[in-house]
C-alpha cells in the first residue's frame, strides 16, 4: 500500500512565524483521511495515552500495515502530571 499527502498552507506569517493548513492523505487501498498542519509544536513532545490510543484504534480499524501499528505501539507516552504515581511512563494499548 502507498499513500500520498496533499496539503495547502494558509496564514503563513514570517513576522509571527505561524502557519496553518489542511489537506488529505489518500492511499492506494482507497482509504483517505483529513490532515491539519500547524507550526505550533515542540520537538520531542510525546503523545498522550488517549491520543495515541485513538491513532491505534483507527489504524487497526482501517487495517493499516502491521509495521506501522508496531511503530505506533512503540511510542513512549507523555507523563500525565495528574498521575498519582510519579515516574511511571505509560505505554500504548496493544491489541
Amino acid at each position: 500500500m502507498s499513500c500520498k499527502l496533499d496539503f495547502s498552507l494558509s496564514g503563513w506569517s514570517i513576522i509571527y512565524k505561524q502557519m496553518k493548513g489542511e489537506g488529505k492523505v489518500s492511499c492506494s487501498n482507497g482509504q483517505s483521511a483529513a490532515v491539519y498542519v500547524s507550526s505550533h509544536g515542540v520537538a520531542g513532545r510525546k503523545p498522550s495515552e488517549r491520543y495515541l490510543n485513538l491513532l491505534l484504534e483507527g489504524a487497526r480499524e482501517h487495517e493499516l500495515p502491521a509495521d506501522y501499528i508496531r511503530t505506533l505501539e512503540a511510542f513512549d507516552l507523555a507523563v500525565d502530571e495528574r498521575s498519582k504515581t510519579a515516574g511511571d511512563v505509560p505505554k500504548a494499548t496493544k491489541a
